[in-house]
């Protein structure tokens, strides 16, 4: 229940921001987003990609070099966002679906889960399903916002405050998760600091 009502937040949370902003403004300023973004963290985009969790403007924008797919649940309500822009990214292929319901004939050299594993309704199903969908060797990169303080993330986990959030981890506990799935978890990266979280990225290969 509580991921149901998170979606239908998420949903007037883009919409209301989104207003405020001109799309080509907007569309040049994520770009450089997502080039920094690489940059700051030293990858170097593969041949086949998937971007988990894409929005409305993922990093699938600055990915033209490789064969991408890009999947979200909500992306019909994106696809209505004037900052949607699928005809210059002719080398996506967009599929509306969950990342624990994803099943596509296919493997990926590297995913992207950018901002998403903890708006997921299963962490865990979420995180075995982009495992099996990873060549061996192939390479994960997952950013999110983590607890700093035991007392924030247990208030946060009984009140939905957050409600964007359905879950509320700490970066120890993502990255034993990761490990129970398989991932070997070979750079953790503090990406911000603030009052409550730790943003971090996590850069995990499939052997």
């Amino acid at each position: 229940m509580r991921w149901h009502v998170a979606q239908w937040f998420e949903k007037m949370w883009w919409k209301r921001y989104l207003s405020k902003k001109q799309p080509e403004e907007y569309l040049d300023w994520k770009r450089s987003y997502w080039k920094r973004f690489l940059n700051d963290l030293n990858v170097i985009p593969r041949d086949r990609i998937l971007d988990a969790g894409c929005g409305p403007a993922g990093i699938n924008n600055v990915l033209h070099d490789s064969e991408v797919w890009a999947i979200d649940p909500l992306l019909d309500e994106y696809k209505a966002l004037p900052v949607f822009n699928e005809t210059n990214n002719a080398n996506v292929n967009f599929q509306k679906s969950t990342l624990e319901t994803l099943n596509l004939e296919t493997q990926f050299d590297q995913v992207f889960c950018i901002n998403v594993i903890n708006h997921v309704e299963s962490i865990e199903s979420s995180l075995y399903r982009l495992y099996e969908h990873t060549k061996p060797h192939g390479e994960l990169i997952i950013t999110t916002d983590c607890h700093r303080n035991e007392l924030f993330q247990w208030v946060l986990s009984m009140i939905p405050i957050d409600i964007l959030h359905p879950h509320q981890m700490n970066a120890s506990e993502y990255i034993e998760l990761l490990k129970k799935i398989g991932w070997r978890v070979i750079r953790t990266t503090k990406l911000k600091h603030d009052f409550i979280f730790d943003y971090y990225a996590f850069q995990c290969i499939k052997d």
